[in-house]
């Protein structure tokens, strides 16, 4: 599959064309899914980062003259990309959890006001 992926890179870069970009994108998609899934574990998370790092290569295939090895530059983009989007579903969920928390602990505030209110309302001997 590697030298299928450098013929196409190398046929993009000397005649850049659509159907040659489509082309080399399928051929890595495969690529892109597997470094994504070793790190997420997730088949719906890695499709979403699959997208995003084939958007990112269209977006930056104008540097496609820098780059040597096609392979090393997308297992690279992918790799960050599925660490990135880990870090912030871990950051979020700490967050939800926290708003979770904090939520609960001023609905405990507001009963307890609310319940001490009408206590106060009630006569003595009701108390």
């Amino acid at each position: 599959m590697n030298n299928t992926i450098d013929e196409l890179f190398i046929k993009y870069k000397q005649h850049p064309s659509q159907d040659t970009l489509v082309e080399l994108l399928q051929a890595l998609k495969p690529i892109i899914y597997s470094v994504s899934y070793k790190v997420l574990k997730n088949k719906d998370d890695c499709e979403d980062v699959s997208q995003d790092v084939i958007l990112k290569l269209i977006k930056e295939m104008h540097r496609l003259n820098d780059i040597k090895n096609i392979f090393g530059w997308v297992y690279q983009i992918a790799f960050h990309d599925a660490l990135e989007f880990k870090r912030k579903k871990i950051q979020n969920r700490v967050v939800n959890e926290r708003n979770i928390r904090e939520t609960k602990e001023n609905e405990s505030d507001d009963t307890s006001f609310v319940l001490h209110e009408h206590i106060g309302y009630l006569d003595n001997e009701s108390r």
